[in-house]
């Protein structure tokens, strides 16, 4: 249920928040935000598979038990071919980045993995399940910003790289 309200406000509030927050951080360089560029690739990326993998489970739950094994395989070779990727892509960048920048992405990913932690509810499961999607689920919403509306950047770089450290770290 969460992450069908998060997909469905992140189109509606990045592009406010960015256009109020990067005049101030980049000495007035405006952004524009594709909302409904962002809005498709979240649906297709996340609500669609969500959605149907909830299908499989409520009408078919055999199949879809028989199913987990092999998802969460593919789930793990994805992650592992994302990291060859972003490392290969974005080695120079990779590179130049200080590791002042590294300890500031790790210490948003560790208050991502916090806040998910006690918004996680009673259960053990709730609680590791929000901590972790809190903390590398906005990893893929900041590379549709990043390569749509600052492409040829450092803001791709940053955001891939953000990403592999959210990758690793949680």
């Amino acid at each position: 249920g969460l992450m069908i309200i998060l997909v469905g406000l992140c189109p509606l509030f990045a592009p406010a928040l960015l256009g109020g927050l990067i005049p101030g951080l980049a000495g007035g360089a405006s952004a524009k935000v594709d909302a409904m560029g962002m809005g498709v690739t979240l649906l297709l990326g996340q609500l669609l598979p969500l959605l149907a993998g909830l299908a499989v489970q409520r009408w078919r739950p055999q199949l879809a038990a028989r199913l987990l094994r092999p998802a969460e395989q593919g789930a793990k070779l994805l992650n592992a071919a994302f990291l060859a990727l972003v490392c290969y892509a974005q080695f120079p960048s990779l590179l130049a980045i200080r590791p002042l920048g590294f300890l500031g992405m790790l210490a948003l990913v560790a208050a991502g993995i916090a806040i998910g932690w006690l918004a996680g509810g009673p259960g053990g499961e709730g609680r590791k399940a929000m901590a972790l999607i809190t903390a590398v689920r906005n990893s893929g919403v900041g590379m549709v910003i990043a390569t749509g509306s600052f492409a040829g950047t450092d803001a791709v770089s940053a955001a891939a790289v953000y990403g592999l450290v959210g990758l690793l770290a949680a």
